[in-house]
Formats: C-alpha cells, structure tokens, sequence
C-alpha cells in the first residue's frame, strides 16, 4: 500500500474483479441502529395523554420501569407527558360509547366492575350475576359450599354444623352484612383513548406483569372498541383469600380490524391486585406488505447496495408481483453491524438486470435437460427419439434475483433459462467447461463433451542431410480443448517418436517434437512415402489423429500440383476442394481417414461424382450457401490450411468455395444416415439407395426449415435430434430447431407431444424463435396456456413476440377471451398489462378479480394527478326522485370546502368511441337534472352510505367532466355543458396528451 500516491497493489493467479476500501469508512454505514417496526413506543416516562381513575383512592405509579397500577403503592401517583409519534389523535380516558364516557364503577361491591358486569346492582359470580349452583337458596357469592346443597346460614350442609368454625373469630365482621367505607373495594385504572391509522395491518404489543390475591381481586390490560367488545391482553384473577396468583407476559395482538377507529386502553387493579405496563409499542403497516410504515418511512440498510426506500402506501412498490417485505427480508447482523438481508431489491422489478423479473427468479424454476457423460452425449445423438431419454439427467434449478449470473459462468440466468442449463451450476453437463465458455466456443452446454480436441501445425518438416543415412524430422503443433488435454504424441508408422502427458489439463499446449530415422527407414522412406501422425487426447478420452503436414490432407497437396496457367485448372481445382473439405469433415482418426482414402481409391470417378450430387441436392434446396457462411465462421483456418493457392486469387476463392460445399455435404450426409461418420457420407457419396435417403432428408421442406438453423458443427447434434423426431408436425421441428440446445430441443419435443401446441400452425422463423425462447422457459403449464389459444390469437402473440405479457395478464385475472378481444382490435396488450398492474398497485392487490373495476381505478389515478391532494373522490354517485334512480355517474371531485368541481364516468368497453359517448351521455342525465330538473331530485347519495346536497353542486360552466376507459385513462371536457377545459398528461407516456 503506498499511501503517498494513494495505490494500493496486489497479486493474483487468476482473473478477478477487486475492491479495495477504506475499513473503517465502510462500517461507519452500519453504525446507527436499524428503522424501528414500531410507528409509536410507549415507556410512560412522560405520560401526559394517559389518566389515572378509580374509585377509593385509585393509585396509579410511573415513577419506576413503566406504570403500575393498584395495592402497596408507596408513592403518590404521578401523571407526565408522553411521547407521540404518528399524529394519534388523544381524547378523555373512558369507554367510549354511543352513551358517552362510562366510569369504571362496581356499584353492587361484587368485585366486577360495571361495566363488565352483566348484573350491576345484583351481586354475583355468573359474570356478576347472582348464580345457585347447588340450588339451596343461597347464591354462590354468599355460599360457603357452592357445590354442596345445605340449609345453613351460609350455605352448608346442617349435619353438625358448629357456627363458629376451628380457629374463626366469633367477633369477626358477618360476610352478609353491607361493608362499612373503609372496606370498600378498589378500583385503579390507567388508560387512555387512541385513533389507530387506516392501515392494512396494526400490531401492538405489551408487556406486562400482575398478581391478584383473593377471589375479587383481578388484575388487567384490555382494549375497548367503539361498540363497547373488550379485548384483553392480559388478566389474573385471586383464588381464594390467602392465594396469590401472578404472571408476566409479552403480548403481540393483530389489531387490524379496528383500522381507523378510535379505542380506549385500559390498565386496571381490582381490590387487592397489582398490574404493571412496562411498554406498550404499535406498529402500522398501511399497505399489508410486511414491513411497518416507520421502517418502510426510513432508509432500508442493505449491506449490499447501499439503501433502499420503499412506498409504505404501495404493497409492491417496483411492481414485480413481490411484496416489499417478500424482497426486504431478515434483520442481519455481521462484523460491521445490523442491516436488512435483501433477497431482492424491492425498488426495482429486475434487481441484476438480466432480464427475468425477481418474481420469476424467486418464485420460478428452470428446467435442465444435459447429459453428463461422453458416452451420453454419443448416444442420445445416435438414439431415436423415444429412447433419449435414457441418456438424459433432467431436474429443476432456481437463480438467485441479486445476481445476474447467479454461478459466475459467464452465462446470464436467462440464457441458462432458455438454454435448459442450470444457473447454479457452472458447469451442466459436468465436463469441465463452464456454461458460459463453452457457448463462447459454440458448442452446447447442454452436452458433455464429446469432441475430440482440434489440432493445429504449425510447422512440419524432414530434413537428410547429404551423404547421410539419417533423415530429421520436426513438427511444431498447437493443441486446443476446451475441458484440457491429457495426452499428445507424434506417431510415424507404428511407433510413437515424441509424447507429451499432462496431470494439470491445460486447455492449450504447444509442442516442438522432433526425431530421427536411421539408415534403414530413411531408405524405405525414400521408396513408398511417409505420414507422420499427430494424437491427441482430452481428459474425457475423446481422442484425434491428424496428419503432421502442413496440408491436412493429400488432395491440397495434388490440387498444388496443377499448372495455373491450364484452362481446365480452375474446374480441377473446384472438385479437388470439394473431395478435401469431404475428407476434412470426416476426420483424421485411423478409421475415418481409411474409410475416407479407401472409398477414392476404389472408385475415383464414383465417389467424386457422389460428392457432386450431394452438393447439387443442398444447392436446388436452396440451404447450400447458408450452410457455407455458417461453416465459413468456423473452419476457416483448416480451410486455409488446406488450400494451396495464394489468398485472394481466383483459383484461392474456387477451392475455398467448393471445399466449404465439400464439408457440409459430408456433414449433412452424416445427419441424414447417422452410424460412423466415414461410412455414412462415403455410402451417400456412392450409393444410390443412401443418396436417395439423404434426398428425401433435405427435400422435406420443414427439414430445410430445419437445415437453416445450422450454424457450424456444433448445431449439428441438436438438427440430428429434431429431424429424426417423431410424432410432431414439421413447424414443430422449426420450432425445435430454433432451440438454444439439444437439452432445449428435447424439452420442447416432450411438450409438443402431450399438448399439441403448434399442430399445423404455419409459422415464420421469427415466430418459431418466439415461441421456442418461450417454451425453452417454461413447464407444462406454459405448455397449455399455449395450447388453448386459437391459430390467429398465437400468431398475433408470436409476431408481437407477447405470448409472456399475455401470461402474465392471465396470471392476475385477465380472461383469455379478453386476451384474444385485445389481439383481434390490434391492441398494444404491453400497454394493456403496464396499466392492469398500475390499477393493481392502486389497489394494492395481486390479481384482478373484477375486470369492470381497471377504468374506475384508472379514473381515480388520474384525479389524483390533475388535482390537489385535499381534494375528496366521492364514488358511486347516485341520483335519486320519486322512488326511482333518475341518474347515476361514477364519482366526483370535491374541493376543501364540499362543493363539486367535476363529473367522472368510465366505461369498461375497448373501443374509444363507445365509452366516450356512453360516458357523456350519463354525465349529460346527471347535469340535466342537477341544473334543470332539480325538483324532482329528493337525494343525492354516494358509496358508503354518504350523501351530497343540490348546494354542493357547482355553478353552471364551472366544472369539469371526464370519461375513463380501460385502455389509458383518457381525459374529456364536456363542451355541451361549458366544462373547463384542462390538460391532463396520460398515465401512461405511450399515449397523446388530449386538451
């Protein structure tokens, strides 16, 4: 670290991202303590808008931890201030009734006080009511055996009975007798009355502690509503005169239901009982989503991105289907200090930006289709479809919403989606290579390695000096694979002259091997010709043998022999590129190459005119200069390897034309007949009955279709896998050929098979691409969502590339015969969903249970941004006369002082034109009778039982009218009437400002 000059440097064996920071001013963040859940906390250190009542001295003590109310209290009670936090409004401490404030009494001294005494001025033990349960007579207040039926004085059985009982005082104060004033029972209470806010949740919580000795003796903490219900909290009641019953308790209510009401608490100590409150905390949660306003109010402490701050009005403030409490998480604790552990950012709908929303990612799952061996990968491409399975692991993955490559492969979790990969794992098919390098290398990651590595040289020669019997050989090569070399050797004849191991599988090596022959080789040599070869080996054994040339193979060499200047060279050249790209794509190991050699040397003319016919087919199906340029990207420099002519002549571009023609026949040969790769192309390249099947392979227009999707050898597995699939349509096979992957195209072969999804459905390439990124990312419900639409719905929704937003439509409600009404007018259903979700979010609700409501909430958004806030929306507006409705209108605007400044309708139709007339047609009925016809107006009436006045009414020309509909709630003047005229931007940018 050079603190001079502000550098800090470091070393490291591998690629990494680094941050370096300031310790100390990175825990500074993490200091102050995490917001509150509690909107108010009660500790009674200055409790002001709390009383202190009762009858007989009540006796009520905040002096010490929280307030005790009732017996053995030394002090004189003391009443304080305090703290509010949230605008509660304070009233008189009391029951609050319709009767007014009713005292905590107990007028008949039976220990329960009125007001939760059935029986007031009788004294009783039934909820304060005389009760016999022996049926003797005596009730049980006054009953010493209330179980046992006597004919005592007190209630007891006669037989032997003494008076004065062992050890009673025969002086002692008669039961029955009224009690003088000193005796008279205690009553202490200490409460008060609170407005909850209209919230979606409320949460208090206390703790408390009493004890109560004697059977009148109770000790309490209740809440007493507006019609007088009690909810207690807390309670103890005495057992008996010389038992004393305690308790202590935290206590968590959900107060929901008294949203905006207002309650009275109440601390209360019956006769000989003591109640201490320690603290009393409320928490308010406005929008139901799991975090309290005060934490929602703060700055929400990540440790990760900062701070966040969330609508405490809004459930889902960025919209993506998560509550914000859903997103926020735990409270943490680490090195530094407390912070919110944020599964994602609940502020915006696509925390890492990849592409899938954080309710996909927490709530949706990817399906992997891979093979994990090489034995896998050879054999679900040589198997029909029926048996593919057998060579395929398929399970279910999760990504992770913070991170947009949740396994840092280098694939992003939407390309895993559409690709069948997993997110969680850097390498799928576990061969070594990650996700993300090996679709970089445009192979698959679906499956194992199965290639084997490729081979370059660099450099070949032999040298025999003159007069010498010894003959040098060198050979400089590169060999390359991705999931590392094991092993490389150079081999001449049967023996191995140079080798090379390698425990550690680098991913590239260079070799400089060089040898010598002796006396007697060097003579053989010089007769019959040589090949050095050179081996390789991957650490999957996947093995290759390439010839040590500078040519790869021995028809650059001839086409290198031909003079230039010949008229016929060109022609020549043409078809020796053609028989070298063939040999070149069949391979260089021993068998391939023999196959390759032995089927030219046995039929020269045949075989040459084999591969001419292949071409011909590929050429009058019109794929053959597609698949060039796609092979062109990735062969190129064996291509140049191959070709003996100088860069950028004419006879260079004719064999590298015509050797690309060459390779692809021989690839497309060996798709169609599949079996060793030698042997199919050279049975095609000579056999009538094999050129015949290729023919009939390409000729089938949805296997062009399909041909067009290969792009380079690597796609060559996944077109071997559609076209040999059964029982789907040939758009099917389109649609499976537009696949990230094999893995891809087989998850999509299974779903069409059960659902039926495309059928015969005439689809372009842009909608086969559609619709396979969508069905790559989905499971069977995705499937037959699809499956139900009808041909011209899912062309609509494939052209648009919509199929997702109409799924998410459905998803909260939307029916699909209004999915399909949307996309027979042209609607823009992007648009359409963007406003779903904003009335969802004004309703703070997930799904849309009731279609006709989308213009009323769009109606009451857009008042809320053209008028002051103080403005009041009174809805469901009806006019009433005679008995009858004359009118009604969906809401109006009413300013500060009640009067109204403008008539609303909407109309949940599709079409502007209906909605705007039928709405001004209403508003003209309600404007009529409010200013012509007001005497056959009798009320006035709105939602909820509340009423308006013909003198709330504005004058003539001085209000506003509008009409909403369902698809961006658009704003109207009523120029029959005079109404102002006002701008009002749409809700949603998409649409035109309207005056």
């Amino acid at each position: 670290m050079d603190t001079e000059s502000d550098v800090v440097s470091g070393t490291t064996d591998s690629f990494g991202t680094f941050v370096v920071l300031e310790e100390s001013e990175w825990a500074k963040q993490f200091e102050d303590p995490l917001p509150s859940n509690w909107s108010v906390t009660e500790d009674f250190s200055e409790p002001d808008d709390w009383a202190c009542e009762g009858e007989n001295d009540p006796t009520c003590d905040t002096s010490g931890e929280g307030v005790t109310v009732g017996k053995e209290i030394s002090k004189t009670a003391s009443v304080k201030g305090v703290e509010k936090n949230g605008g509660e409004e304070i009233g008189i401490l009391c029951y609050p009734t319709e009767y007014g404030c009713i005292p905590p009494t107990d007028s008949d001294n039976d220990g329960r006080i009125d007001f939760f005494d059935d029986c007031p001025s009788t004294p009783g033990t039934n909820n304060g009511c005389p009760q016999d349960s022996d049926g003797d007579g005596v009730d049980d207040i006054d009953d010493d055996c209330p179980n046992e039926a006597g004919s005592g004085p007190n209630g007891c059985p006669t037989g032997g009975y003494d008076p004065t009982p062992p050890g009673d005082d025969p002086g002692a104060d008669d039961p029955n007798e009224p009690i003088d004033e000193g005796q008279q029972a205690t009553n202490s209470t200490f409460g008060r009355s609170l407005t909850f806010r209209d919230a979606e949740e409320i949460v208090v919580e206390v703790e408390v502690t009493g004890e109560a000795t004697g059977d009148r003796s109770q000790a309490m903490f209740i809440l007493v509503d507006e019609d007088t219900h009690v909810t207690r909290f807390f309670n103890v009641e005495g057992k008996g005169d010389d038992g004393t019953q305690r308790d202590s308790q935290t206590v968590r209510r959900d107060l929901s239901q008294y949203a905006g009401e207002t309650v009275a608490f109440r601390l209360v100590a019956l006769n000989d009982s003591q109640v201490t409150l320690r603290s009393m905390r409320i928490s308010y949660d406005s929008d139901g989503d799991g975090l309290s306003d005060s934490v929602e109010e703060a700055e929400i402490r990540t440790g990760y991105r900062g701070t966040v701050k969330t609508d405490p009005y809004s459930a889902d403030t960025d919209g993506d289907g998560l509550t914000d409490g859903e997103e926020v998480g735990a409270r943490s604790l680490y090195d530094y200090g407390r912070y919110f552990r944020i599964e994602s950012d609940p502020t915006m709908a696509d925390t890492d930006g990849d592409g899938l929303d954080n309710y996909e990612e927490s709530n949706g799952e990817t399906k992997v289709v891979t093979t994990t061996s090489k034995d896998d990968s050879i054999g679900l491409l040589q198997a029909n479809a029926a048996d593919q399975a057998d060579y395929l692991n398929q399970y279910s993955s999760k990504s992770d919403p913070l991170y947009a490559d949740t396994d840092f492969d280098g694939f992003d979790d939407l390309d895993e989606l559409l690709s069948s990969t997993d997110p969680a794992k850097y390498d799928t098919d576990r061969d070594g290579i990650l996700d993300g390098r090996e679709r970089q290398l445009e192979g698959d990651p679906t499956l194992h390695d199965f290639r084997p590595p490729e081979v370059s040289v660099r450099y070949a020669s032999f040298r025999k000096p003159a007069f010498s019997s010894k003959t040098h050989y060198r050979i400089i090569y590169t060999v390359e694979d991705a999931s590392g070399v094991k092993r490389t050797a150079v081999v001449k004849g049967d023996t191995e002259r140079y080798h090379q191991s390698f425990s550690d599988y680098p991913p590239s090596t260079t070799e400089d091997a060089q040898f010598t022959t002796k006396f007697f080789e060097t003579s053989l040599d010089s007769l019959t010709g040589t090949t050095v070869f050179i081996t390789a080996e991957d650490r999957h054994d996947n093995e290759i043998r390439e010839i040590g040339y500078q040519r790869a193979n021995f028809y650059g060499s001839v086409a290198g022999e031909l003079d230039e200047d010949s008229i016929f060279t060109p022609v020549v050249a043409g078809q020796i590129g053609q028989l070298s790209g063939f040999a070149a794509s069949l391979g260089s190991t021993g068998k391939d190459a023999h196959e390759a050699v032995t089927g030219f040397i046995e039929d020269p003319f045949g075989f040459v005119d084999g591969i001419k016919q292949l071409i011909a087919l590929l050429d009058e199906a019109g794929v053959l200069e597609q698949l060039i340029e796609s092979f062109a990207q990735e062969f190129e420099q064996k291509q140049q390897a191959n070709n003996p002519y100088t860069p950028g002549t004419a006879l260079y571009e004719e064999y590298r034309y015509n050797w690309y023609a060459g390779y692809v026949a021989a690839e497309i040969s060996k798709i169609a007949l599949g079996g060793s790769a030698a042997k199919s192309a050279k049975q095609a390249a000579k056999s009538t009955k094999q050129y015949n099947k290729v023919k009939e392979f390409v000729g089938k227009s949805e296997r062009t279709a399909v041909l067009r999707k290969l792009n380079g050898r690597v796609d060559a597995g996944k077109v071997r896998v559609v076209s040999h699939a059964p029982g789907v349509s040939d758009e099917a096979k389109k649609v499976m050929a537009s696949a990230d992957s094999v893995g891809s195209a087989y998850r999509i072969w299974r779903l069409e098979r059960k659902y039926d999804i495309i059928g015969g459905q005439d689809l372009n390439d842009n909608q086969a691409s559609n619709l396979a990124n969508y069905l790559s990312s989905r499971d069977a419900e995705g499937a037959k969502f699809v499956a139900k639409f009808d041909d011209n719905t899912l062309d609509y929704l494939l052209h648009q590339d919509d199929l997702d937003v109409a799924e998410q439509l459905s998803d909260v409600g939307v029916s699909d015969s209004r999915i399909r009404y949307l996309t027979e007018e042209g609607i823009d259903i992007r648009n359409h969903n963007r406003m779903v979700n904003t009335v969802l979010k004004l309703r703070h609700e997930r799904s849309l249970n009731d279609e006709d409501k989308i213009a009323e909430a769009l109606a009451n958004e857009k008042i809320r941004q053209v008028y002051p806030q103080s403005y009041t929306i009174k809805a469901e507006v009806s006019i009433r006369g005679g008995g009858n409705e004359l009118a009604e209108i969906d809401s109006v605007v009413l300013d500060e002082n009640g009067r109204v400044v403008a008539f609303g309708e909407t109309k949940n139709s599709i079409k502007k034109d209906k909605y705007i007339g039928k709405g001004l047609e209403q508003q003209r009925n309600v404007l009529d009778l409010v200013y012509n016809r007001r005497d056959e107006v009798d009320k006035i009436s709105t939602a909820g039982g509340g009423e308006l006045s013909l003198s709330q009414m504005p004058k003539e020309n001085t209000y506003d009218t509008f009409t909403t509909g369902p698809i961006g709630a658009q704003y109207y003047a009523d120029y029959t009437f005079g109404a102002t005229k006002r701008e009002v931007s749409e809700v949603f940018e998409t649409y035109s400002k309207i005056t």
